[in-house]
């Protein structure tokens, strides 16, 4: 894979760096080229350096089984802890991911004066990303360097390009939410989800794609905080994960893993007392509307059941859809994170005497598990 360098042109108001890649897989059908688009208000921010790109391809290089080769100035940091990155993947997933070298003949760090500083919060509007923004606001960090002074929305992961109606909704609503909070709100489009869908699980790229986004902004970002999924207690292989987001960091941007030492039903209870995100929590991927959740999947589903047992659910305007106990037995919870989710609101259900709620959900993760094993069982049937 060749990451050629990086160009910045600007078109319709918008400025756009994109960087022409080429692989040797002939059978792939990726875009001639990545790119990562923002407003034009953000042009002195954005950068022609190549790690973004890089940090971004990684794990699709890796997949292809491809070297990479990276024309562009970059950070001789972050080409070292890729390699790290790289060995943790491989130890993960060893047939999936090879080791490959990466090579760039043009390493030079980015000045350090020419930062601007910015302590930045990937935010989705999820419980995640607004527990992380909560945590960092001014009045709750005590340290003045750990304070977000701006938040990242990321138009091209959870809401597709084609869906223009959906982000240009969530833009309006969360830029106004920002503004009132005095931070700022950084935008960005991106196709990266377009080279990565075809070969790689998005479940495992979307923490380096994530960085990618900032890294391109790096002559804002000093820092960035990544909203963790998971707790330290209930931690396995993930695109995000304390173990690797730290090393996508540069000599001038600092990746941390922020969140882990609350579980998610923590994170809810917390943010459910804070009344943005009332009219803002948007968690659904399957089906969103606008900052309207479908109310039918399995992250809503869970979402509902959790705030309904925190007794709060009627003050959230984005779950449109009353929650019945039907919807909550036929919800399917067929991934790991799924799982590990459905048993933390089982327990907590049973611990503050909701049965009735622990015996829906424990019904439909029972039902999921035997439709996922008799999927197997056909799986090796059709094998032998």
């Amino acid at each position: 894979m060749i990451i050629h360098i990086p160009e910045i042109t600007e078109e319709n108001g918008k400025i756009c760096i994109s960087s022409r890649v080429e692989v040797q897989d002939a059978t792939t059908n990726f875009p001639e080229k990545l790119y990562f688009k923002f407003p034009g208000d953000h042009r002195e921010f954005v950068t022609s350096r190549a790690d973004g790109f890089a940090a971004s391809l990684l794990l699709l290089a890796a997949a292809l089984g491809e070297d990479m080769e990276i024309r562009g100035e970059f950070s001789p940091r972050l080409l070292h802890s890729m390699n790290e990155y790289l060995r943790i993947f491989n130890n993960w997933f060893p047939r999936r991911i090879k080791i490959i070298d990466i090579k760039c003949n043009n390493l030079k760090r980015q000045d350090e004066n020419s930062i601007k500083g910015a302590v930045v919060s990937a935010f989705s509007g999820g419980v995640d990303s607004f527990y992380t923004l909560w945590s960092h606001l001014p009045k709750n960090e005590t340290i003045p360097e750990y304070q977000v002074s701006h938040t990242l929305f990321i138009h091209g992961f959870d809401i597709p390009l084609e869906d223009e109606m959906s982000f240009i909704i969530c833009k309006q609503a969360y830029g106004k939410l920002i503004h009132n909070l005095g931070l700022k709100f950084l935008i960005v489009q991106t196709n990266t989800r377009q080279f990565l869908g075809e070969k790689i699980d998005w479940l495992y790229a979307f923490g380096s794609a994530l960085t990618g986004g900032a890294l391109v902004l790096s002559g804002l970002i000093s820092r960035l905080f990544i909203p963790a999924s998971h707790s330290y207690s209930d931690l396995f292989p993930l695109g995000s994960h304390p173990l690797i987001d730290h090393l996508l960091s540069t000599e001038t941007l600092e990746i941390y893993h922020d969140g882990a030492t609350v579980s998610r039903f923590q994170k809810t209870k917390i943010i459910s007392k804070w009344n943005h995100t009332y009219s803002n929590l948007r968690v659904c991927w399957k089906n969103p509307n606008g900052l309207a959740n479908c109310c039918r999947c399995e992250k809503c589903i869970r979402t509902m059941v959790t705030l309904k047992l925190l007794g709060c659910l009627n003050s959230y305007t984005t779950f449109p859809v009353p929650l019945r106990r039907k919807n909550i037995y036929k919800c399917r919870f067929f991934g790991k994170s799924e799982r590990r989710f459905a048993l933390d609101i089982i327990n907590q259900a049973v611990s503050i005497g909701r049965i009735s709620t622990a015996f829906d959900l424990c019904c439909a993760l029972f039902i999921s598990i035997i439709i996922d094993l008799v999927k197997k069982i056909k799986n090796i049937v059709v094998k032998t």
